[in-house]
């Protein structure tokens, strides 16, 4: 007699988030998004803060944070949605839920995949904004030098930010 062998929770959260990585990352709005970033990053923010006369690094530095909050809260808001809407429109959950799988594992590592692919748009995000910033920086002088503590501390609240909201996005959605 073979006995299965089931495997820890843990494991589960952790196989299905890799999965919901994986798949994040191929969607279409999560490298829409990338490259219009990159774009705006490269071409739109040096434009703007330019047009200011002398605090050009801080026009600079407040765009590139509130372009990295908004890119945040829109991969969230859509990924989220999308997420889970594509598993129950192609009905992969029905075949995932009807394994020895419970519901707060799956929608655990749904939210941990999310997670996972925030956390690699908010990297890919940095390091668009520093690239900005240093160019900025290289072409009009400032008196002070950049505070990248400060800058990084604050991509990080916004990233921090961004996963309060995917909570909430998720629990309504668990609820439902």
């Amino acid at each position: 007699m073979t006995s299965t062998i089931m495997s820890s929770p843990f494991s589960q959260v952790k196989n299905l988030a890799l999965i919901t990585f994986k798949g994040g990352v191929r969607t279409k709005v999560f490298i829409t998004l990338i490259v219009l970033s990159a774009l705006c990053f490269m071409v739109i923010i040096p434009a703007f803060a330019s047009f200011s006369m002398r605090q050009i690094r801080e026009v600079a530095t407040s765009l590139s944070i509130s372009l990295i909050s908004l890119i945040l809260l829109v991969l969230t808001v859509f990924l989220g949605i999308q997420l889970l809407y594509r598993d129950i429109e192609n009905r992969v959950s029905y075949f995932t839920l009807s394994q020895p799988l419970s519901r707060d594992v799956y929608v655990l590592g749904k939210f941990a995949g999310l997670l996972m692919i925030l956390a690699l748009s908010t990297a890919i995000l940095l390091a668009f904004s520093s690239i900005t910033l240093l160019i900025s920086d290289r072409l009009y002088q400032a008196d002070l030098p950049i505070n990248w503590e400060n800058y990084i501390l604050s991509v990080v609240m916004e990233f921090i930010k961004t996963l309060l909201i995917a909570c909430l996005l998720y629990t309504s959605d668990a609820a439902d």
